[in-house]
């Protein structure tokens, strides 16, 4: 509640414009719920106040809680009749509700208290409210409802109704010290018309006094008109635009600054009201007529307000207004109003746009759970607007600055308070990361930035003002990231493989301990360098060329090749690697090299074991036939050319070798007299003979090769047309090896000798093949096995060791 303390010579409640004032205080209370009530010198009401129903039919009804009500209004009792205050007080109840008062004044004099009251600055505690009924014994259903019609104003809205209500009672009491004024001027002016009375005989009495009292006039009349040229100065200085209405002859006289204003020079503009009135803007048009009317009604002596004016290209201007009464008739009615035109558009858009910045800072930070604060160092207080109180989990609004201090974590405080003090001695702008503590306890980290605003009169730094941003998972995601980096720092060191990270140009930016150990270099020595520089030897760079562009197209590149070490040590290793992509695009390339140096040598070890293996199997065989064991040497020997004569990769080599080795292990089942017939096998036989790619399948079908041994073997004597036994299939059902030891078994057997016949010889074999090309044989293996003896000379061998 807000009170107005009145002088005895200013009485308001006998004046007869205070009966409106009353009016739009009751109009006020129906508007906003907000209690407004007006109070003089003394401390007595000189309007009337609803308080809330809360207050109403609560508080005041119940003897404890009535007395909690005057026990917190001692204090504001005690500024309504103090004179000396001129301070706005704002306290809040013992029953819980806000109440503000504030000083109002008549020029240098106050002369009375508005008390506005009865609301919140945030949404009430249900729970207070609750127990207080509880307390009290009030009906808690009721209490609980007429709690929610108490006002809940913002820091502006509030700051806005009295900031109104301060200019209209302000106003008001202005006005009513202005008519007393003139009352008092007019009993002056009797008196002084009494007193020239006198004088005027006396001046008959002798003409010297008259003559005396006319130089005097004449040098008075000097000094008006100096004063006239000082004044005009003065408005020409400001730019400012002066009316003179004379309301008995609707004449309105402008000056040249007025015009310009909206563009016209003052010949062009007629001396009438008319004129002002028609180039007022639509919507400011019925308040400025009704205030007009005001001022000839005499209801202002004076009154400033703003409003658009067209100007004579068609656009508006703001105009501030002042205006005031400087005569009136002999019934006190207003005869002449002067004023001036101040154009304020420059200030409007100003305004407009520091609004709009400011309802997009609010926006941002609470977007951003941020808030505001605002140091005052000369009051030690700190304002905190919402977010800063969410964030400290407070409910001041202004808090002391040690209130502050006890907020910052005690492992942190006097390191804080220290740089605290270099700030403000250097009055520079900061931002701290502080480990911060909230009212429950909790600990938060929050990053404060800050600068200084403002100085007082001697230089002297009185504010700061700044943000505060609770970047609590802010430190926890960094703490994340650093954790994740350790890891993978650790997995890059650890890496049983070399690593190496490259710019898209190939240029080593970092490498691992694995790295700097098998190529014997140290990790200052690579960074910066080509990766090719380093570990590929000259024969190499088309390689790795051609390594590089795959590495910008596929993500996850193999390739199995040789490096070298910076002392030129050869370095069998598995290249893996690719592209590293950022936002869709290629920001590096990584690589690893695994050195397979002790792999390789166990492959070789168990390359040899196999070529031993092998060799043991087709052993077997000699024991039944000598022939079966030479015949397979050659045809492996000539399978294997034929293989790299077809372009045959060296690890399927390594299989058709093995394959053609052991491809009639199979007849080591098959009696021996049945094998070295010296005459033709009757039909029975021969059919006994065609089981042994079946039974070397059997034997061979389990054993884990890399290739498929066994299924070559069991189709070696399969012919493409679909002839061959023991399943009939045809050519893209037969393996290429099978085809190839079909080919190789029949040049073979035909050059060389058999217990059934003599050796036909090569040409008789070669010419076989030829014949039944495209029939029996596959074209591409038959014509392989032509060029291998008629353009590039090979020979059989009679032993064929290994491949």
């Amino acid at each position: 509640m807000r009170t107005v303390s009145l002088e005895k010579p200013l009485q308001l409640e006998k004046n007869d414009e205070f009966q409106r004032f009353r009016e739009i205080l009751t109009d006020f209370q129906k508007s906003t719920g907000l209690t407004a009530l007006l109070m003089d010198m003394e401390g007595n009401s000189v309007t009337e106040a609803s308080h809330q129903r809360l207050c109403r039919e609560f508080h005041q009804k119940n003897p404890e809680a009535k007395e909690c009500c005057r026990f917190s209004n001692k204090k504001m009792v005690r500024l309504i009749t103090d004179k000396s205050s001129q301070t706005s007080y704002r306290q809040t109840c013992a029953n819980g509700l806000i109440n503000v008062a504030v000083p109002i004044m008549a020029g240098e004099r106050k002369v009375a208290t508005l008390i506005l009251g009865e609301f919140f600055l945030e949404p009430p505690n249900q729970e207070r409210f609750r127990q207080q009924a509880k307390k009290f014994g009030f009906d808690e259903e009721n209490y609980l409802k007429s709690l929610q019609e108490v006002p809940v104003l913002s820091i502006m809205e509030l700051n806005q109704h009295l900031s109104f209500l301060q200019m209209l009672t302000e106003y008001f009491a202005e006005m009513i010290q202005g008519t007393q004024d003139r009352q008092s001027v007019r009993a002056e002016l009797s008196a002084v018309n009494q007193q020239r009375e006198v004088s005027i005989q006396q001046l008959r009495a002798t003409e010297q006094e008259l003559q005396e009292h006319y130089k005097q006039l004449k040098r008075q009349e000097s000094q008006i008109k100096s004063s006239k040229e000082r004044w005009s100065f003065a408005i020409e200085g400001s730019q400012d635009g002066v009316w003179d209405w004379d309301l008995t002859e609707g004449k309105n006289t402008i000056t040249e600054q007025w015009a310009g204003m909206l563009g016209y020079t003052k010949e062009e503009i007629e001396n009438s009201i008319d004129f002002f009135a028609d180039h007022i803007h639509p919507e400011d048009h019925q308040r400025i007529h009704k205030i007009l009317q005001q001022f000839r009604n005499g209801e202002y002596l004076f009154h400033r307000y703003e409003f658009r004016m067209r100007k004579k290209d068609g656009s508006y201007c703001w105009i501030l207004s002042r205006g005031k009464v400087v005569a009136w008739d002999e019934n006190g009615q207003p005869l002449r109003i002067t004023g001036t035109h101040t154009d304020i558009s420059g200030w409007r858009e100003k305004m407009n746009r520091l609004i709009e910045n400011r309802r997009q800072l609010t926006f941002v930070l609470e977007g951003s759970g941020s808030g505001i604060w605002e140091w005052d160092l000369e009051n030690k207080t700190i304002y905190l607007d919402a977010g800063s109180r969410r964030i400290l989990g407070l409910s001041d609004e202004i808090i002391t600055t040690e209130e502050w201090n006890e907020r910052i974590d005690p492992s942190v405080r006097s390191e804080v308070l220290k740089s605290d003090e270099e700030t403000i001695r250097e009055e520079k702008n900061y931002q701290k990361e502080i480990l911060m503590r909230r009212k429950d306890g909790g600990s938060f980290w929050a990053r404060i930035s800050g600068r200084p605003v403002r100085w007082n009169d001697n230089g002297k730094l009185q504010q700061f003002s700044g943000i505060i941003t609770d970047i609590s998972e802010e430190k926890e995601l960094e703490k994340a990231m650093s954790y994740q980096e350790q890891i993978l720092s650790s997995f890059f060191q650890q890496s049983p493989d070399a690593i190496v990270h490259m710019t898209k140009d190939m240029i080593i930016k970092n490498v691992n301990r694995k790295f700097a150990d098998t190529f014997e270099y140290t990790a200052k020595e690579c960074r910066g360098q080509r990766i090719d520089d380093l570990i590929v030897a000259p024969h190499q760079l088309e390689e790795a060329k051609r390594i590089e562009r795959l590495a910008g197209r596929l993500q996850n590149l193999e390739v199995e090749t040789l490096r070298y070490s910076k002392h030129g040590k050869e370095i069998p290793v598995i290249i893996r690697g690719g592209p590293i992509m950022v936002d869709g695009k290629i920001a590096g390339h990584q690589a690893t090299y695994t050195d397979i140096s002790g792999q390789k040598r166990i492959e070789e070890q168990l390359k040899r074991a196999l070529t031993e293996t092998v060799n043991s199997f087709a052993k077997l065989s000699e024991k039944r036939d000598l022939y079966i064991f030479g015949h397979q040497q050659r045809v492996a020997q000539l399978a294997v050319a034929i293989g790299r004569k077809m372009n045959m990769h060296e690890s399927q080599i390594q299989g058709l070798w093995i394959a053609a080795a052991l491809h009639d292990i199979g007849k080591i089942i098959i009696p021996s007299e049945i094998l070295s017939k010296p005459s033709r096998l009757t039909p029975l036989e021969f059919e006994f003979i065609k089981t042994h790619p079946q039974n070397a399948y059997d034997v061979l079908a389990d054993i884990d090769f890399d290739w498929p041994v066994a299924d070559m073997i069991l189709q070696h004597h399969e012919k493409i047309d679909g002839s061959g036994y023991p399943n009939g299939l045809k050519r893209e059902e037969i393996l290429l090896g099978a085809k190839i030891l079909m080919v190789s078994d029949v040049v073979e057997a035909i050059s060389s000798h058999r217990p059934q016949r003599p050796a036909l010889g090569l040409d008789y074999a070669l010419k076989e093949i030829e014949v039944y090309r495209g029939y029996w044989y596959d074209e591409a293996v038959a014509d392989a096995c032509l060029s291998l003896f008629r353009e590039d000379g090979f020979q059989l061998e009679a032993e064929n060791p290994n491949i």
